[in-house]
């Protein structure tokens, strides 16, 4: 078997024996209080199904997303995590949970946009770094500019407030 393939199966398998172990912790820690709120012991369980099959879902697609496409987008998706960032501070638009404004609501899922910008600055760093790779050394031409860009970036976090 080749060893990237061989690898890949190690990984698949490491995660799926995470995951069950997670449903079983998942319906064993709240059949009681599921049962009393609710009237059904696997409510948690169900919906915790449903977002690993949505979860599932998003990583099967990203698995088949090629890095190339990715870096050939970075600046595109940098612009709109930025745009996600500014609409998540807006009262009615971003949700607000204990005194921080951080969360999108669609469709009863949640998100934040921090989370995928993480992500994404990889990306465009790389990109970013790779294209100035002669210039690396020259702080006005790479590390000022990576820098300013990572600036506007950590300063939308912190004013959500977003420190997790």
């Amino acid at each position: 078997m080749n060893p990237v393939r061989r690898a890949r199966m190690v990984l698949v398998g490491a995660a799926a024996i995470l995951i069950s172990i997670g449903v079983v912790m998942i319906y064993s820690a709240s059949a009681i209080n599921a049962y009393d709120r609710y009237g059904d012991s696997a409510y948690y369980l169900k919906r915790h199904l449903a977002y690993l099959l949505v979860g599932g879902f998003l990583a099967y697609a990203a698995a088949n997303v090629s890095c190339e496409a990715l870096r050939a987008r970075a600046k595109i998706l940098l612009g709109a995590c930025i745009v996600l960032l500014v609409l998540v501070l807006i009262p009615h638009v971003g949700h607000s949970t204990g005194g921080a404004r951080r969360w999108f609501r669609l469709l009863g899922f949640s998100f934040q946009p921090s989370e995928v910008l993480k992500i994404v600055m990889i990306f465009y760093m790389a990109d970013f770094l790779d294209r100035r790779k002669e210039a690396v050394s020259d702080l006005k031409r790479t590390i000022g500019p990576a820098l300013i860009v990572l600036g506007l970036c950590c300063g939308l976090i912190f004013k959500q407030p977003d420190f997790g």
